[in-house]
């Protein structure tokens, strides 16, 4: 059952109640990086913290160990699904869901090849955000 969010409760996604999922944000975008933020702030996840391009959001990563990664395609100095690769490698348990817009189904392809466990396009739809962060995180535990 998910919340008026959209999102499961925390209990559903495999988090007890008073350790809410970390979260690692990557965009150049201040503006997505803070909607994307409130949004899951909003679904009762903790932003672990946030980079603003693929090579500091592989350190970011490797330096907090988020539970999940929400990370833009196309950014500066290393994009999305190459970032993606590299935290998989090292990482194969990571979870990432990466975010384009517009993208061609190509780049989704190549994001889901890289790792990622889901590609949503922009413009963001709350819902169906939040059901793809469900499916994304619903066997950690």
């Amino acid at each position: 059952m998910a919340t008026s969010s959209g999102f499961a409760p925390a209990e559903a996604r495999g988090a007890s109640s008073a350790v809410p999922l970390r979260v690692l944000i990557v965009d150049d975008s201040p503006l997505m990086r803070a909607e994307l933020s409130a949004l899951l702030s909003t679904g009762g996840f903790e932003i672990a913290g946030t980079a603003v391009d693929g090579l500091e959001g592989v350190r970011r990563y490797a330096e907090l160990e988020p539970d999940l990664v929400v990370m833009d395609v196309t950014m500066p100095r290393l994009d999305g699904i190459s970032a993606t690769s590299r935290i998989r490698a090292v990482d194969p348990s990571a979870r990432v869901i990466v975010i384009c817009g517009p993208c061609s189904h190509e780049q989704s392809r190549e994001a889901l090849a890289a790792g990622a466990a889901a590609c949503i396009r922009r413009p963001l739809d709350r819902h169906r955000f939040a059901e793809q962060v469900n499916a994304g995180l619903r066997d950690i535990g």
